[in-house]
C-alpha cells in the first residue's frame, strides 16, 4: 500500500482564514491540489492506502468531484474525499472543525447543477508510478513551485514527527460518517432529504467533538445549525440559478461568509468558551472565513477578491 498525506498551508489572510489543505503521496510524490496550490504545504497527517484509487476520486481537476466552491465543499472536503483509501481526514487543520459542521466531512451533495456525488471508485486499487518509491522522509513539502500561500513554509522535522494516529473514537466516527453517506448516496435525495442529512452528520459530529451533550445544548445546537443551513439553501439555490456577473459573486462571496459569521456567534452564545473551542477548536473571539481568496481568485479574477477582501 502506498502512503497518502494531509498537507496544510495557511492562506494570505492569515489568522482570519482556515488552512488550505491538499494531499500528496509520500514525499514529492504526485500531490493533488482540492482546488488550491499543491506545494509549500506541510504535514500533519498520513495514512496507508492506494494511490491509484486516491488519484482516480482526485479526478483529472483534483477536486475530487467537490463541483461548487462554496456550494458543496471548499479545499477540506476535497482531501476528505481524496484521502479516503487511507482512513484519514484533514482535522487539524485550521478552520477545519467549521468546514466540517458546515459541509459534513465529504462535502454537500446537492442536487441540480452543483450535484456533486462522491464516487469512491471501490474496484481500484494500486499504486501510482509517481508514488512508489516516494519515500516519506520529512515534516515539509520541498518541491519547488507556488503554491499560492504567503510567506507559508513546511515545517522541519524528523520523518513521523507530525504523525497523528487516529484514536479509537476517531476511528469509529469516520466509520459511522461513511456509512451515513454510502446510505445517502444510494438514494434519488431532494432538498428536505439533503436538510436531513446534514441534521444528522452535525448531530453525530457533535456528539463527537463535545462528548456527552445535554438536551437544552443539543436542541440550541441543532437550531444554529438548522439556521446555516437554510440560509446557505437559499443562497446557493440563487447561485445555481443563473451566471452571476463580478458584482453577484462578490455579493454571493460576502453573503457566505457572512452566512458562517453568524454561524459561529451563534455557537458562541450557545456553548462556554471551553466547550466552545472543544467544538470549534479555536477560541471564541477568533472569527474564520471558509472562502479561500487564492482560489477565488483563480475562479473569478482579482477585482472579485478585492470585491471581498480589499487590497491582500
Amino acid at each position: 500500500m502506498g502512503t497518502l498525506v494531509a498537507m496544510k498551508y495557511p492562506t494570505i489572510l492569515m489568522a482570519n482564514a482556515a488552512d488550505h489543505t491538499y494531499v500528496r503521496c509520500g514525499n514529492n510524490g504526485k500531490a493533488w491540489g482540492c482546488w488550491g496550490g499543491s506545494t509549500g504545504g506541510s504535514a500533519f497527517n498520513s495514512g496507508t492506502g492506494s494511490t491509484r484509487r486516491a488519484d482516480r476520486i482526485a479526478g483529472s481537476d483534483e477536486k475530487a468531484g467537490i463541483r461548487c466552491y462554496l456550494v458543496n465543499g471548499v479545499c477540506h472536503q476535497a482531501a476528505n474525499r481524496i484521502l479516503y483509501p487511507a482512513g484519514i481526514l484533514v482535522s487539524g487543520a485550521r478552520g477545519y472543525a467549521l468546514s466540517s459542521l458546515t459541509f459534513g466531512t465529504y462535502g454537500k451533495v446537492r442536487f441540480g447543477p452543483c450535484r456533486s456525488p462522491f464516487d469512491k471508485h471501490a474496484g481500484v486499487s494500486g499504486e501510482l508510478a509517481a508514488c512508489v518509491g516516494a519515500t516519506d522522509s520529512g515534516s515539509s513539502d520541498s518541491s519547488s513551485g507556488s503554491s499560492g500561500s504567503s510567506g507559508s513554509s513546511g515545517s522541519s522535522g524528523s520523518s513521523g514527527s507530525w504523525f497523528k494516529k487516529p484514536s479509537l473514537q476517531e476511528i469509529r466516527f469516520i466509520r459511522s460518517v461513511k456509512q451515513a453517506y454510502d446510505r445517502h448516496f444510494r438514494k434519488d435525495n431532494g432538498p428536505v432529504d439533503e436538510m436531513n442529512f446534514a441534521m444528522t452528520l452535525f448531530d453525530r459530529e457533535i456528539a463527537f467533538r463535545l462528548g456527552n451533550v445535554n438536551e437544552k445544548e443539543r436542541h440550541y445546537l441543532l437550531h444554529a445549525k438548522q439556521r446555516l443551513e437554510l440560509n446557505h439553501t437559499h443562497l446557493t439555490q440563487e447561485r445555481e440559478q443563473k451566471k452571476l456577473t463580478p458584482a453577484e459573486q462578490v455579493e454571493f462571496i460576502r453573503c457566505f461568509n457572512d452566512i458562517t459569521l453568524a454561524f459561529q456567534k451563534d455557537i458562541a452564545n450557545i456553548l462556554p468558551e471551553r466547550r466552545y473551542k472543544q467544538l470549534m477548536e479555536v477560541s471564541r473571539d477568533e472569527h474564520l472565513v471558509l472562502a479561500d481568496p487564492d482560489i477565488l481568485r483563480k475562479l473569478y479574477g482579482e477585482k472579485v477578491v478585492q470585491g471581498v477582501y480589499g487590497k491582500i
